[in-house]
């Protein structure tokens, strides 16, 4: 193209040499001026192809840079992605565990916060809905939570109150008491009584039978009266505690006596107890 350049263009006058003598008129030489002029903007069109050809081929060749370039952003991207999605489910279970451990500590703040209950003994219920109950040695009357039906309690079950004196919630049987002292023995008339039975008769020999006074438990026979009554009457939780926390240890008692007796100026007192 550089050599057409050169010998392809001889300028405006470089045409007028060539022409013969009969083809100088003006008419003819405004035509060629014209013709060199197109020629001369050809050439200029071809050398800003030529130059945008060559930029078109040093942007070919740089194109797979580029776009190794790219993909290596863009896997780098996924990677960072990818990284952060982890991160974000590490943090939400983060923030999970530690809202259960907030809610945890919260409740048991609330509990040791909590004043304390009352207990009373239920007694008996009114016509208008209230319950009266034993509570810190009176006898005072009480409503109960709606969820809790009167229907549903027994005569001396215990019963947890709130700050009002108000029953919150069921609870069991006190399964101990206070010691008493027999007094006196009433329907002490003739008739079968505990002189009459064999089996007093034979702990008695053991104690004594000159004495001031005997006290005499068949622990056998009184289980054998009140526990099948008990198992029919108490809670479920009050019978299986009963079963494992107290029947164990008076199952191999069989009865128990002791007796007082005068010796000169002392009591001296004898006891007995067997075993199974």
């Amino acid at each position: 193209m550089k050599e057409f350049d050169k010998k392809s263009s001889p300028g405006r006058e470089g045409f007028s040499k060539f022409l013969p003598a009969s083809m100088s008129d003006s008419s003819t030489r405004r035509r060629l001026t014209e013709y060199e002029i197109q020629v001369q903007d050809l050439q200029a069109y071809v050398r800003s192809l030529e130059a945008e050809t060559v930029h078109l081929r040093k942007r070919l060749e740089d194109t797979p840079k580029d776009f190794m370039v790219l993909e290596n952003k863009l896997r780098e991207a996924n990677r960072q992605l990818v990284q952060a999605f982890n991160q974000n489910e590490k943090l939400v279970n983060a923030l999970y565990e530690a809202r259960e451990q907030i809610t945890a500590l919260k409740e048991e703040v609330d509990k040791l916060c909590a004043p304390p209950s009352t207990y009373g003994v239920y007694l008996s219920l009114n016509e208008d809905g209230t319950v009266n109950i034993l509570a810190q040695g009176r006898k005072v009357k009480v409503n109960l939570h709606p969820s809790i039906k009167a229907e549903e309690i027994k005569p001396g079950q215990e019963l947890v109150l709130n700050e009002g004196l108000n029953v919150v919630e069921l609870a069991g049987y006190e399964i101990q008491g206070e010691v008493v002292i027999l007094k006196e023995v009433l329907d002490a008339g003739p008739g079968r009584s505990l002189g009459d039975d064999a089996r007093f008769k034979g702990f008695l020999g053991r104690v004594g039978a000159d004495n001031l006074g005997v006290a005499f438990v068949d622990v056998a026979a009184i289980r054998a009266l009140i526990e099948p009554l008990a198992q029919g009457e108490a809670p479920a939780e009050a019978w299986s505690y009963y079963t494992k926390e107290i029947q164990p240890y008076l199952a191999p008692l069989d009865a128990v006596i002791s007796g007082i007796r005068k010796d000169n100026s002392l009591d001296r007192g004898t006891g007995a107890f067997t075993v199974h």
